[in-house]
């Protein structure tokens, strides 16, 4: 959520080194939480992926290495944590963080395959949190913003579980893997995730509206004077939402994950890389140290959406762990 690090800074006016180093600090503890929540979840599932024919990180790799590694990246995920544990709930925040990411796959609690709970808790360890965590972090607590923010990153969230679960339906089913998706049938998910494709879409635009009100007095160096940063996001995000108009009026909304156009546009690329891209290149403008934020933003998002197990962390530690 690299987007609300910016927002907060535009808000806040605050252009300096220090809050650089929070937002580096941040990305390099998201990182690793992330692998984190990755190998956790390879690691429970490791009998059920070779079962099911899925790749796994620790295919070949004994228990016990597997157990260290996770071990070693959460020692590492505290480690980078450790710069925030004085600002306001973060503490509270990375506790449930990490209970709600170790629960989700692991027994005896495994979240996973305890119904509903198998798509709430995933989707609020992925971005709820998440979201909560940077306003922490930042100590930045204004009710209306943070309401927005956690509106937008839920609805994500669990857009993103529905779809997950949807593609594993055939491999959990044959695997008897009790998932909220095996128990309700394949037809309810796709109604739940083309509803929550839509309410995805409409998050945004309160994301939009906000912007407009909040940064409305801050100097974008590349609009008129007069004219709110917030306005070529509008008319973009615009554009595409009214041509995906056509998807959502469809019984089943189409995979934006699967399929280019203006769906994707909307759900993935806008979001995920036009948003944040935009705030940083204002942030960049207003303060050009900012600019090695771009460099490591684009290295980042060089694909829009970063897969986990493509990072060369992951890589590198399974292979210092075989």
């Amino acid at each position: 959520m690299l987007l609300l690090c910016f927002y907060i800074a535009l808000v806040k006016q605050t252009f300096s080194v220090s809050y650089m180093a929070d937002v580096f600090v941040f990305i390099l503890f998201a990182v690793v939480s992330s692998v984190y929540g990755y190998l956790v979840n390879d690691l429970s599932d490791k009998k059920i992926d070779l079962e099911e024919g899925k790749p796994n990180a620790f295919a070949g790799t004994s228990g016990f290495k597997g157990g260290l590694i996770v071990f070693g990246v959460f020692f590492l995920d505290i480690i980078f944590s450790v710069r925030f544990f004085n600002r306001p709930f973060f503490s509270v925040f990375l506790g449930l963080w990490l209970f709600f990411s170790t629960f989700y796959s692991l027994p005896p609690i495994r979240f996973k395959e305890r119904g509903g709970l198998g798509i709430i808790v995933p989707a609020v360890a992925q971005l709820t949190l998440p979201v909560l965590i940077i306003f922490s972090i930042f100590n930045h607590f204004e009710i209306s913003e943070i309401s927005i923010f956690l509106i937008f990153s839920t609805i994500k969230g669990l857009s993103l579980i529905l779809r997950h679960q949807i593609l594993d339906f055939n491999n959990d089913c044959a695997t008897n893997t009790k998932t909220y998706a095996v128990n309700s049938g394949i037809q309810k998910m796709k109604i739940l995730y083309s509803w929550f494709l839509r309410a995805e879409s409409v998050s945004v635009w309160l994301v939009i509206f906000l912007l407009f009100f909040k940064l409305a007095g801050v100097k974008s160096y590349i609009l008129p004077e007069g004219v709110n940063p917030a306005l070529p996001l509008f008319i973009v995000y615009g554009m595409f939402w009214a041509a995906a108009l056509k998807d959502y009026f469809r019984g089943f909304v189409s995979d934006p994950y699967a399929v280019p156009g203006p769906l994707s546009f909307v759900h993935i690329t806008f979001p995920s890389f036009i948003l944040p891209a935009y705030l940083l290149m204002i942030l960049t403008f207003n303060y050009h140290a900012y600019i090695v934020l771009v460099l490591l933003f684009l290295a980042l998002n060089y694909q829009y959406t970063f897969k986990i197990k493509d990072r060369w962390l992951v890589k590198l530690l399974l292979n210092r762990g075989r």
